[in-house]
């Protein structure tokens, strides 16, 4: 049993809903942040997608350019700050 849970969710009770799990590869560093991060970053895709034009049919598209979006967010903040190097270890 680790100290820290490193995993985040997002379960959202508004439209579009959402259910956002993202595992924070527990005991690496920094995975808390990456987790939280990654998540976040899915749902404001989606969101702003969303709001400008939201089709059902284009969720899968929109939901697979949100996890590029997040990945790219979460790499950014790895290399901005020494302290979250390790959250990109996987990616």
């Amino acid at each position: 049993m680790r100290e820290l849970n490193q995993d985040f969710f997002i379960a959202s009770d508004t439209r579009p809903y959402l259910f956002i799990l993202c595992d924070g590869m527990g005991g690496h560093q920094s995975g808390d942040v990456a987790s939280r991060t990654a998540a976040e970053s899915v749902e404001t895709y989606v969101r702003l997608q969303s709001a400008l034009d939201y089709d059902a049919s284009k969720a899968e598209k929109v939901l697979s350019d949100a996890v590029t979006y997040a990945n790219k967010i979460v790499y950014t903040r790895a290399m901005q700050k020494e302290d979250f190097a390790g959250i990109c270890k996987y990616i």
